[in-house]
C-alpha cells in the first residue's frame, strides 16, 4: 500500500522521467499553450512522483515539468507516493495520462496502453484500492466510486468513464497484447484498427516474423489477411514461420486482384475530397475513415 505525502515544492533537477513511458510530449500549438500557461499562471496542479534512486521519478506531470524547463522554473509542485510497486506506478502513468488529454489525441497505442491499465486496476480493485482513490479524485469522482465498482464488468466502468462504447474498450484491450513494433505501424496508419485487433491474437514470435515480413512497403495487412493468420496460427497449434505467412498473404493477395466496384456519388465524393487526388489517395481516405468510424463504435 502506499502513502501518500501532502504536496510539497520539488526541484526540477531532481526529477527523472519515466521509464519507458508510453506517451509522447506535447508538440506544436499544444506545447505552445501550456509554456504560455505556465509563464502566466505557474504550474497550477502538481505532478505526480515516486522516490527513485535519490531522484523522483515524474509518474504524471512530463509536460508540466518540460514547460517549467522551458520558463526557467527550478522547483514545481508535487504529490509524492512513497512505497509503489512498478504495476501501480504504471497505472498511475497510463490512467493519468488517458484522464488529461483527449481521447482523439491519444495514438492507438497510447489508447491501448490506457485503458488496459485502467481495466486491469479495476479488475484487481481489492489490491489497488488507494490507487483507484486517487484516479477517482483526478476525474472529479467521490471517494465511494471505488467501492461500487465490483458492482460493474472492468470494461463497462471503464467504458463509462471515459464516455465510449464496451467494444472499443475492447478491442483496445486487445491491441495492448501487440508487440511494440506492430503497434508502431499501426500508429502509422499501416493497417487498420480491426486488423490489428486479428493480429494480437498471434503469438509473439509470430508476430515478430510478421513485423519482419512488413518491412517490405508494398505487402498491406488488410483485416481479412489478419484473420487468416488467426486462423491458420489456430490450426497449426503453434507459431507460424516466415513461409507460413507468406503462404497466407500472397493467397490473399491473389483474390484481391478480383477488383469489387462499388459506385459512390460523385457530387457526395467532392464534398470531402479534392478532385487532384489519385484513385489510390482517395481509397486511402476513405479507409482510413471508415477506420475511425468503426474505432468510435458507430
Amino acid at each position: 500500500m502506499s502513502e501518500i505525502v501532502k504536496t510539497t515544492q520539488i526541484a526540477v533537477a531532481d526529477l527523472v522521467a519515466y521509464a519507458n513511458h508510453p506517451f509522447k510530449l506535447y508538440q506544436g500549438k499544444r506545447s505552445e499553450a501550456l509554456v504560455n500557461s505556465v509563464k502566466e499562471s505557474g504550474i497550477l496542479a502538481p505532478i505526480i512522483v515516486r522516490p527513485q534512486g535519490g531522484k523522483y521519478e515524474i509518474l504524471s506531470g512530463h509536460n508540466r515539468v518540460e514547460a517549467a524547463k522551458t520558463v526557467g522554473l527550478t522547483t514545481v509542485p508535487a504529490v509524492i507516493h512513497d512505497g509503489l510497486n512498478d504495476d501501480d506506478a504504471r497505472v498511475i502513468v497510463t490512467v493519468t495520462n488517458l484522464i488529461q488529454r483527449s481521447f482523439s489525441d491519444l495514438t492507438h497505442s497510447e489508447r491501448a496502453a490506457s485503458l488496459s491499465e485502467h481495466h486491469n486496476a479495476i479488475k484487481n480493485q481489492g489490491k489497488r484500492t488507494d490507487i483507484l482513490t486517487s484516479i477517482s479524485a483526478l476525474l472529479g469522482e467521490g471517494e465511494t466510486c471505488v467501492t461500487t465498482y465490483h458492482k460493474f464488468k472492468a470494461r463497462d466502468v471503464v467504458s463509462k468513464t471515459y464516455g465510449i462504447s464496451g467494444s472499443v474498450v475492447a478491442q483496445y484491450i486487445r491491441v495492448a497484447q501487440l508487440n511494440k513494433p506492430l503497434q508502431d505501424r499501426l500508429d502509422e496508419g499501416e493497417f487498420a484498427l480491426r486488423a490489428a485487433v486479428e493480429l494480437s491474437y498471434l503469438s509473439s514470435e509470430t508476430q515478430d516474423i510478421l513485423d519482419g515480413i512488413l518491412e517490405n512497403d508494398e505487402i498491406k495487412i488488410e483485416v481479412v489477411t489478419a484473420t487468416n493468420l488467426r486462423e491458420a496460427e489456430r490450426e497449426a497449434e503453434g507459431n507460424l514461420g516466415k513461409t507460413e505467412i507468406e503462404k497466407v498473404i500472397n493467397k490473399d493477395k491473389k483474390k484481391d486482384s478480383v477488383i469489387r466496384s462499388v459506385k459512390i456519388d460523385i457530387e457526395l465524393l467532392s464534398q470531402y475530397i479534392d478532385e487532384d487526388k489519385t484513385d489510390s489517395e482517395i481509397s486511402d481516405i476513405i479507409a482510413k475513415a471508415l477506420d475511425a468510424w468503426f474505432a468510435s463504435g458507430n
